[in-house]
């Protein structure tokens, strides 16, 4: 997966023998979700990224902690969507037909998380 969906958080994970992580100062990280305005992206695409933010708030204990913003100069995390496919996702509007894989483009310092892009692909795997 690594080498078929990149950039991605993963490949730099360790920065100068440390683990890249958010600083404590940062939470509630904010999350921005760009605008569709095409309207190519399911509506559930972004009620199952939310409930993921949500699930990782449990799970942490809310250690991490997210909000949402409507600014993108803001965001800590932005959510961006690849469909540029409009056929597929015009038959993928469904819960069963897209898996999305998702990249990430981090920005640190050392190993400081300053910003991250995650970038959600459509792919339709409901054939194979």
């Amino acid at each position: 997966i690594l080498e078929n969906y990149s950039p991605n958080y993963i490949n730099n994970i360790f920065s100068y023998g440390k683990v890249i992580r958010w600083h404590k100062s940062s939470f509630p990280l904010k999350v921005y979700f760009v605008d569709d305005s095409a309207g190519l992206v399911p509506e559930y695409f972004e009620k199952n990224i939310q409930e993921a933010f949500n699930t990782w708030q449990i799970v942490s204990n809310k250690t991490v902690t997210f909000m949402r913003t409507d600014n993108r100069k803001d965001a800590n995390i932005i959510v961006d969507y690849n469909v540029n496919d409009n056929e597929l996702m015009e038959e993928c509007m469904f819960d069963d037909c897209v898996i999305s894989l998702a990249t990430t483009e981090p920005v640190f310092n050392y190993n400081v998380l300053k910003k991250m892009t995650i970038i959600f692909n459509a792919k339709d795997f409901s054939e194979n």
